[in-house]
């Protein structure tokens, strides 16, 4: 028996150094491609460094300039792209700056906030009503800044709002009654940007006012135009 286990082991170890001379080999011609893999991509790379630092050489020797002064160069130049970016965000800024003020110099009157909810107000219980427009509301608030431009009336929105015997509303203590409607709201921002009804200075109602007013109206005044049945007028000149 020990004769035949030892020629069995004998067979068993040879094919075992064989299979590890294979299994060795593999290995190192895995290892040698790996490694020359690596080398042609370090050539590769160590190429392109090379390629760029010779055009850095080359660019620098046209412009009688080193590299390192070159990259200090290409870095300024990256700082003042930055910098011309800031510029044209600062310019549109502006222009937006510019926009907003020529729109608030464009108004043909100034009214602080007090102001325009007063104004609002008025429009609002004087001709709030649905079946009035939006033109026929901005025409109402048009008059009312005519008469603050106006010599006869006057020369603050305040004064002629409140002044006696003028809006039926104020003289009843029916202002800010109502919370101003969206179109009430528009109508007063389109008055105080241009007049809508060609210099008027008054307006009425001549179905729902008395006839002896309307006569009394109609005796100083022109009827210019009209809508939503409302007339609006200028004095006789």
């Amino acid at each position: 028996m020990d004769y035949w286990t030892e020629i069995l082991t004998s067979e068993i170890w040879g094919v075992f150094k064989r299979v590890f001379v294979v299994f060795l080999l593999i290995v190192i011609m895995v290892f040698i491609n790996l490694n020359i893999r690596a080398q042609s991509k370090i050539r590769v790379l160590d190429s392109t460094v090379i390629t760029v630092e010779q055009k850095l050489k080359d660019v620098s020797s046209d412009v009688n300039v080193n590299s390192e002064n070159l990259a200090r160069l290409n870095a300024l130049v990256v700082e003042l792209k930055q910098i011309e970016e800031r510029i044209e965000k600062n310019i549109e800024r502006m222009e937006i700056l510019e926009g907003k003020i020529e729109d608030w110099t464009s108004l043909r009157i100034q009214l602080t906030q007090k102001e325009i909810d007063l104004l609002e107000s008025v429009v609002m219980e004087e001709m709030g009503s649905d079946w009035i427009s939006l033109e026929g509301k901005t025409h109402v608030a048009s008059v009312i800044i005519n008469r603050v431009h106006s010599d006869i009336y006057p020369n603050t929105l305040e004064e002629v709002i409140y002044q006696s015997g003028q809006f039926d509303v104020v003289r009843q203590g029916k202002l800010f009654r109502h919370k101003p409607t969206e179109s009430v709201v528009e109508a007063v921002k389109t008055a105080i940007r241009r007049d809508t009804t060609e210099g008027c200075l008054g307006f009425l109602v001549v179905k729902n006012s008395n006839p002896n007013a309307v006569d009394n109206i109609l005796k100083y005044n022109d009827i210019i135009f009209e809508s939503d049945t409302v007339s609006f007028s200028k004095p006789k000149q």
